[in-house]
């Protein structure tokens, strides 16, 4: 998802390593939402929805706030998403 933002910033680090190929970024999400399902069962569904409604929050924070993403977007868009599965696990 926050592949398609545009970088916030020239330089930097998420800038400099370029954009991620689609297949990858594809296939990555194939492995973790079947990790997901196989490791925590049926629970893994609505971590998997919460996961990605934390990351399109934060998507669209980081567009409205600075105009895309950078580095720092990217992790904290990461330990965002985990807090929500690890919330829905709990719930």
């Amino acid at each position: 998802l926050m592949a398609r933002l545009p970088h916030a910033r020239a330089g930097g680090l998420s800038h400099s390593v370029g954009p991620v190929p689609e297949r990858a970024a594809w296939l990555a999400l194939a492995i973790a939402a079947l990790a997901a399902i196989l490791l925590a069962g049926w629970s893994g569904l609505p971590a998997i929805f919460w996961a990605l409604a934390a990351a399109l929050a934060m998507g669209f924070l980081a567009r409205s706030m600075i105009g895309g993403q950078t580095g720092d977007i990217l992790g904290a868009t990461q330990q965002v998403a985990e807090i929500a599965i690890l919330f829905s696990l709990v719930a």
